[in-house]
């Protein structure tokens, strides 16, 4: 025999910035009715149907346990409610039901995948012993477990996988679906990475020699590249920027980091070289004082042997030139 369908939920949202209803419960009955509202909610996802019958007694007897509160006041909170339509009041002054319908339509996606429609709200069916029955009536009229029976929910499921099967071997056997790439705009985070390290690359290809091989390159496959190198890889967009412009200054690397794909394989090499060196991410080194005091004395000396060479009596003592400041 079939499992019966489930029609509760095991959570439901619980959102930040109160409303109306949470305003006036607290401002009329203090913490009682903030509390008596969410276990409310918490009874009703619990309930088949996620309908609660408060007119019996053993109902009435756990939903005030659970909440904490007298007969009296949890009557006056439920009333409260009616009167803001939170609970629908109908139902509630006829047949003492609650029903709760913004509650239902906040969880609907948990009945997305199960066999079972969405709780519907009660209808009233009168027994013969003239007692009130509640049970889901569906919006055609419909008694949802008729519309459902043990052996049509065992067909249904069949056909949901055949479904699925089908689906999975039609994207198996299309490989124009497989192979669908995004096209990126040209205003595009990704696209304009592309340009910026295209831009890089050409200032040095054409001293290396190799701008024939990047001049005209697949901007779509480059964005592509980047989008895998920050989605994928989860690499920090600022650190990928400095990575950029030092390998692309690099004298070594600038000749072997040709597009994004190469700098996407080689990003940890790239990365740890480029740290080793802190001094220098892609610029000239700084010269100390030192070095520069030498090359000041080394074109001193040259200039000496060059006018003793040709004879001049120039007066070095009075060259323009001059130390470098210390």
């Amino acid at each position: 025999m079939a499992r019966p369908t489930k029609s509760t939920v095991d959570y439901f949202p619980h959102y930040i910035k109160a409303g109306r209803t949470l305003f006036i419960l607290e401002n009329d009955y203090g913490n009682d009715g903030y509390a008596f509202w969410f276990k409310l909610l918490e009874v009703l996802g619990d309930t088949e149907g996620m309908a609660f019958h408060y007119g019996d007694q053993a109902n009435k007897r756990f939903l005030l346990s659970k909440t904490r509160v007298d007969e009296e006041k949890g009557v006056s909170i439920l009333e409260t409610l009616a009167q803001l339509g939170t609970i629908d009041k109908d139902l509630w002054q006829d047949h003492q039901i609650i029903w709760v319908q913004n509650l239902v339509d906040n969880v609907k996606d948990a009945f997305k995948k199960r066999i079972g429609s969405l709780p519907h709200k009660p209808g009233n069916i009168v027994s013969s012993t003239g007692n009130h029955h509640i049970r889901d009536v569906s919006d055609t009229g419909n008694d949802d477990n008729d519309a459902f029976p043990p052996e049509e929910i065992g067909k249904e499921k069949e056909k949901e996988k055949e479904k699925e099967k089908v689906k999975r071997n039609e994207i198996k056997e299309d490989p124009s679906s497989r192979n669908k790439k995004t096209a990126y705009s040209e205003d595009n985070v990704y696209y304009q990475m592309s340009l910026y390290f295209h831009s890089k690359i050409m200032e040095h290809a054409a001293i290396n020699k190799v701008d024939h091989l990047i001049r005209n390159v697949n901007m779509q496959t480059w964005a592509d590249d980047f989008c895998k190198i920050v989605e994928i890889d989860k690499r920090d967009t600022k650190e990928l920027h400095k990575i950029i412009d030092w390998s692309t200054s690099d004298s070594f690397w600038q000749k072997n980091i040709l597009s994004p794909d190469k700098l996407r394989k080689k990003y940890i090499d790239l990365a740890i070289k480029m740290n080793s060196n802190p001094s220098n991410h892609g610029y000239p080194k700084k010269k100390s004082k030192f070095e520069d005091t030498m090359d000041f004395l080394d074109k001193q000396f040259r200039k000496v042997e060059q006018h003793e060479g040709d004879g001049s009596n120039q007066d070095y003592g009075h060259d323009h030139d001059s130390l470098p400041e210390p």
